[in-house]
């Protein structure tokens, strides 16, 4: 008889983590892609509930999923299944035990994230009768390229807290979204290791940009927004240089962020600063 459990993380020991970043190793062999679980920000877990759910059998670490939500409705979902042990139900029960925990806090729906070179991951959300919404690419810093011209009257400085009404007008105006969503956005993904940034010309704050930091010297950008009023005269790619420069400075050795497949202008600029794109993701909603 097999002896599995399933393991509720609050706060990951230093074993755990290291059995998934051997989980995610050897997937990442299993099918020549670039899962990214992000394992350096495992010692960042709030620790008030299990975001973490590890499949054990026998000793040794076979499945792994985890879930977040932006605004506290619908929860992302990643994971991974060892190669060898695919199509016997672990991720099944992996996702039936997050979801006793996800629907305690009032989560409504599902949106699961898939390599798009994981093949088994595309076929458990056809499975499932996921429905596809869309598709991002991961990138990293390769070769950082500054610009050769810059804006004098542009400065990036620390956000305070009399920034956070101009950071939910800016970012919902450059993303589309409603005010009261950002504001609820900013303000769940507010903390320690998450720092943002204000842009501005000439003292009048006109963009923000925000990044997360890992103790392993990884920075992720992300929340990168300039008010669509002062877009197309440069200051996204300086803003953007900018920022990257600061966390070099650091000594921060990678450097990525995120970007919508289909945004092509943005793609544009992350690669004139010198992001490379390392792969691909797909979301399914459920």
């Amino acid at each position: 008889m097999t002896n599995f459990r399933i393991q509720e993380i609050l706060i990951f020991t230093p074993e755990e983590t290291a059995d998934v970043a051997r989980l995610e190793q050897l997937c990442n062999d299993a099918e020549n892609m670039n899962l990214r679980i992000g394992t350096e920000y495992f010692s960042d877990r709030p620790g008030d509930k299990p975001f973490d759910f590890l499949y054990y059998e026998d000793g040794h670490l076979l499945g792994y999923l985890c879930w977040f939500t932006l605004d506290g409705k619908e929860a992302e979902i990643m994971g991974m299944v060892h190669p060898d042990h695919r199509r016997r139900g672990i991720f099944t029960k992996l996702l039936q035990a997050a979801d006793q925990e996800m629907r305690l806090h009032g989560i409504e729906s599902l949106l699961y994230v898939v390599n798009a070179k994981s093949r088994s991951g595309e076929a458990f959300a056809e499975h499932l009768g996921a429905a596809y919404r869309n598709a991002e690419y991961s990138m990293t810093l390769r070769d950082f390229q500054p610009p050769t011209t810059r804006h004098d009257a542009l400065h990036l400085r620390t956000a305070t807290s009399a920034d956070f009404e101009f950071m939910v007008a800016c970012s919902s105006q450059a993303f589309g979204d409603p005010e009261d969503w950002t504001r609820d956005l900013l303000t769940r993904t507010a903390g320690p290791k998450r720092t943002a940034y204000i842009a501005e010309r000439d003292g009048t704050p006109i963009a923000m940009i925000r990044v997360l930091r890992s103790e392993a010297a990884i920075a992720d950008i992300h929340g990168f927004a300039v008010l669509p009023a002062v877009q197309g005269h440069g200051y996204g790619r300086q803003i953007l240089a900018d920022t990257v420069q600061l966390l070099l400075q650091e000594g921060r050795t990678g450097i990525n962020l995120d970007v919508v497949t289909e945004n092509e202008r943005a793609l544009r600029l992350y690669e004139s600063v010198g992001f490379e794109v390392s792969s691909a993701f797909r979301y399914y909603a459920r």
